[in-house]
């Protein structure tokens, strides 16, 4: 089954919608192959709405995720699978406006992949390229790529204290990233 598109919206500045973030570790970049192996949600508050890992339904080894993600079938080994969790998840993403993230449109389709439905109406919002264009005005002297750029030379150029590569630390570095982005949007 296709998985269908995944729409970005431009950053929402002004709206004061219900945000929450999101990120995946997963066990590669295939969206056909690979699973999720860890979420985490965080709301535009910092409250963490759900933090969890998955054992993958058919992967049992992934040693390239895991030299990046450093997460060992071992430490999934007696965890639930995504679809175990797929209601908990579903619910919490209902109380969403926009789902945001860093490239959240991979964690979009992997998630899809695994069978989580996101509600009718909500919207995408990719915070890596709001951020570059954000950062951008301010040093026109470095030189960002608003497809690729990675999230920790966000969070080092923000002076924000950040556990790469793993979802909750991604994923709690998002909250103060959206809210120095909303501040040079509102002018601040």
């Amino acid at each position: 089954m296709p998985i269908p598109a995944t729409t970005l919206v431009p950053f929402p500045a002004q709206d004061r919608s219900k945000v929450c973030f999101l990120d995946t570790e997963t066990t590669g970049l295939d969206y056909a192959t690979d699973e999720v192996i860890q979420l985490a949600i965080v709301l535009l508050d910092g409250t963490v709405a759900y933090e969890g890992y998955f054992k993958p339904t058919n992967k049992t080894e992934w040693p390239e995720a895991q030299r990046v993600n450093h997460i060992s079938p071992d430490m999934v080994a007696e965890a639930p699978f995504l679809v175990d969790e797929k209601g908990c998840i579903e619910d919490i993403l209902a109380g969403c406006d926009v789902i945001s993230g860093w490239n959240v449109k991979y964690d979009i389709e992997m998630l899809r992949a695994g069978g989580i439905v996101f509600p009718e109406g909500v919207r995408f919002c990719d915070l890596m390229p709001a951020f570059c264009d954000a950062w951008r005005k301010e040093h026109p002297e470095y030189p960002l790529d608003r497809s690729r750029e990675r999230l920790v030379r966000a969070t080092q150029w923000l002076g924000i204290r950040h556990n790469a590569h793993d979802a909750f630390g991604d994923t709690e570095v998002l909250v103060p990233i959206w809210k120095w982005v909303v501040d040079r949007a509102n002018g601040e």
